[in-house]
């Protein structure tokens, strides 16, 4: 093999392993996200049936304009799946706390829902 072809063969060597490198970092990096992802959406789907739950009257299941007594089941909402798990906490007439939090994970999502908005917690 001459030297240009030896030459040729090593860039393309190193090139290859720096494209696997990044490429690695990159996707381990991101391997937290699905459950992140999916608990939010979990989370999204939750706050909207909560606008229908709060409406509907008791005798129907809802909670005649009051989340004082709402829980996860009214939402369609498991407590725990294969994404994270969920809580409602600190019920009020007029509002409740979702939080969600994502397997694998430190990860805490916390929201504030209202019938007519929502407002997230940082942590």
């Amino acid at each position: 093999m001459g030297k240009r072809e030896l030459l040729l063969v090593i860039l393309v060597t190193v090139l290859v392993a720096i494209t696997v490198s990044v490429a690695y970092n990159t996707f381990s990096k991101g391997e937290l996200n699905p459950n992140r992802s999916a608990t939010l959406q979990g989370m999204y789907e939750a706050i909207g049936r909560s606008v229908a739950y709060y409406e509907r009257p008791a005798i129907q299941g809802g909670g005649q304009n009051s989340f004082e007594e709402v829980t996860l089941k009214d939402l369609y909402l498991e407590s725990v799946n294969g994404h994270g798990t969920y809580t409602i906490s600190d019920r009020t007439y007029t509002s409740f706390r979702l939080v969600g939090r994502p397997a694998n994970t430190d990860m805490v999502l916390e929201v504030i829902v209202y019938a007519d908005s929502t407002v997230w917690i940082q942590r």
